[in-house]
């Protein structure tokens, strides 16, 4: 088991002992073969209704756990960056600074071009993480 899963087992945030057990069950309603099909970008919602149908399982249920799955991806991937950055010399710092300060020149150039802020929302790192639990089965 990595740092990041021992980390996330009882995270404040995503534990992923909750989880488990619920993905675990679905994934054996749903077979091996099925569960591997959730993955591939050719199957379709109409072909995952009908497996949900023929197996009589609840498609809001899985469809959360899905939605529990990204988040626990994302969740990882802003663990990983933030371990990355804490361990990342002055100059890289700098030169994550410099990234940074250019994308944020890009987006707020890119709102006004839509009619400013007040047209759109826009999130955070931190506020879209937490955005993409809402519907998990945590």
């Amino acid at each position: 088991m990595t740092q990041c899963q021992k980390e996330a087992w009882n995270s404040s945030v995503l534990p992923h002992k909750r989880a488990c057990k619920v993905i675990a069950s679905a994934k054996h309603a749903l077979s091996a073969d099925n569960w591997a099909l959730l993955g591939n970008p050719d199957f379709t919602y109409t072909q995952f209704q009908r497996i949900c149908e023929d197996k009589s399982l609840d498609i809001e249920a899985i469809n959360a756990i899905g939605r529990t799955i990204s988040a626990l991806r994302l969740q990882k991937r802003i663990f990983l960056e933030d371990q990355k950055n804490e361990n990342a010399s002055q100059k890289e710092r700098l030169a994550m600074a410099a990234r940074k300060a250019a994308g944020d020149a890009r987006s707020e150039k890119f709102i006004e071009s839509i009619g400013g802020k007040e047209s759109v929302t826009v999130f955070n790192r931190d506020q879209w993480a937490q955005s993409t639990m809402m519907g998990s089965i945590l």
